[in-house]
C-alpha cells in the first residue's frame, strides 16, 4: 500500500528529474525614478512661436490678425494658390505677403 509520504517524494523526485530541482529566484532591478520636470509657465492662450527676424511676417501672426485659425489661413492660401517655400512666412512689405494678406481678407 502507499502512503502519503510515499506520492510526496514520488513527485518531488519526478520534479527534481524534470526542473532541475532548484527554483531559482529572478533578481528584480528597480529602475530609478526619473528627475520630476518643471513645468513650463503657461501664457494666455496658445503661443506662437516668435520670428526669428523682425523682418518676417508668419501665418500665425497673419491668423491672429484675421482672428482665424492658422490651419484655416492654411487652407485659405493654398485655394487662393500661393507658393509655400516650406514654411508659411513672408518678409514684411513683400508682395508675398500683400497677396497673403489678400486671401485672408485683411
Amino acid at each position: 500500500m502507499f502512503h502519503q509520504d510515499d506520492v510526496e517524494s514520488g513527485s518531488q523526485a519526478a520534479a527534481d528529474e524534470i526542473g532541475g530541482g532548484k527554483k531559482v529566484a529572478k533578481k528584480v532591478v528597480k529602475k530609478k525614478a526619473a528627475p520630476a520636470k518643471k513645468a513650463a509657465a503657461k501664457s494666455e492662450g496658445k503661443s506662437t512661436k516668435k520670428a526669428a527676424d523682425a523682418n518676417v511676417v508668419t501665418l500665425a501672426q497673419l491668423a491672429k490678425e484675421a482672428k482665424i485659425e492658422p490651419s484655416s489661413a492654411r487652407v485659405k492660401l493654398r485655394k487662393a494658390e500661393l507658393e509655400n517655400p516650406g514654411r508659411w512666412q513672408f518678409d514684411k512689405g513683400s508682395k508675398a505677403e500683400k497677396e497673403a494678406r489678400k486671401a485672408l481678407g485683411l
